[in-house]
């Protein structure tokens, strides 16, 4: 329960106060996948895969437009952090980055293609390097956070 309240306030946080003052050219970082991400290589599938449903769901209630985009993306993170978690030991910082990177690429490429099927138009922008970024770096100072405190 306590991580449902955790990535509750982290969605609260990052559809209110992070898209109005910590957004880089209109991009800000989706720290919500992190959450998630982090929370299926941690924990078991099915808790994984409720947190990320729950999550998805509400940050489809609080998108401008209600679609269950967010909903599969998040349970797709979850599943393929879950075939990465079965074949590699995932415990390292670098592994972990990998996985939060191409995890953001997917999120991308996912996001172009329900563009995609909505509107017939395939958007591009060079700003999704400066979002896979910032995911990379909100990760980093999370590690580094959690690495810090075990001593």
């Amino acid at each position: 329960m306590r991580e449902f309240f955790i990535a509750f306030l982290v969605l609260l946080l990052q559809t209110s106060v992070l898209t109005k003052y910590f957004s880089i050219q209109g991009i800000s970082p989706d720290i919500v996948t992190i959450v998630v991400i982090l929370f299926a290589l941690n924990k078991p599938l099915y808790n994984s895969i409720k947190l990320a449903t729950v999550i998805g769901l509400f940050q489809d209630i609080f998108s401008s437009s209600f679609f269950i985009k967010n909903l599969l993306i998040k349970n797709m993170m979850v599943l393929f952090a879950f075939s990465v978690k079965r074949y590699f030991f995932t415990y390292g910082f670098f592994i972990k980055s990998l996985i939060i990177i191409f995890l953001s690429l997917l999120d991308i490429l996912v996001k172009i293609t329900f563009t995609y099927f909505k509107t017939g138009i395939i958007y591009i922008s060079p700003g999704f390097l400066l979002y896979v970024l910032l995911n990379f770096l909100i990760f980093g100072v999370y590690y580094v956070i959690n690495e810090y405190k075990k001593g």
